[in-house]
């Protein structure tokens, strides 16, 4: 329905086209069936073709606007993404040879690193995204370093729902062990 119009334009700009070249009284004038009393000049017939010509131009104008246009332009514009935050936390492990734990975060695209040790036992940090809430994968690393200089890893991933303001813990379970996060009150 929506190329109605362009196509009306083109109907008529063919009608418009006969009539303004085939106004003579003539033998293919009367095959046509075309009759105009009176005389018809080369101007009058001049006026028909140029109508004719304009019409054909605006119909294949309208046919090209109707084309071109992105698919799903008829729905209205989403509202904008919003921000959110998502807050990180990790602890030391209660384990005494570890004394050093480095966690790389990566939740959607975004990644943060989160470093504890015995000064500094807690450690949290903020992701930011731009979007919806809902449910977005994520991976955990985490390195240990022991008392006699040697390093142990851990990881994991799986998915968390995202929303403003949420806080997850860096945690780790199962056997055999598995980074994780989980979500906090």
């Amino acid at each position: 329905m929506e190329y109605a119009a362009p196509t009306a334009g083109l109907i008529i700009a063919a009608v418009l086209f006969v009539i303004g070249v085939l106004s003579v009284n003539d033998l293919a004038a009367r095959d046509f069936k075309i009759t105009i009393s009176g005389k018809v000049g080369p101007f009058q017939r001049g006026v028909l073709v140029a109508a004719a010509a304009l019409c054909l131009v605006l119909s294949v104008a309208g046919f090209y606007l109707l084309t071109s246009r992105p698919s799903g332009s008829d729905n209205p514009p989403s509202p904008p993404a919003q921000e959110m935050t998502l807050k990180l936390t990790t602890s030391m492990p209660q384990d005494e040879e570890v004394v050093q734990q480095t966690d790389v975060v990566t939740v959607g695209g975004a990644q943060v690193t989160l470093s504890v040790n015995g000064d500094n036992p807690d450690v949290s940090d903020v992701i930011h995204f731009e979007g919806d809430p809902g449910d977005m994968n994520y991976r955990v690393d985490i390195t240990f370093v022991l008392t006699n200089g040697e390093k142990r890893a851990v990881s994991g991933s799986g998915t968390i729902f995202v929303d403003n303001g949420l806080t997850y813990k860096v945690d780790i379970e199962g056997d055999p062990l598995k980074a994780v996060l989980k979500k906090t009150a």
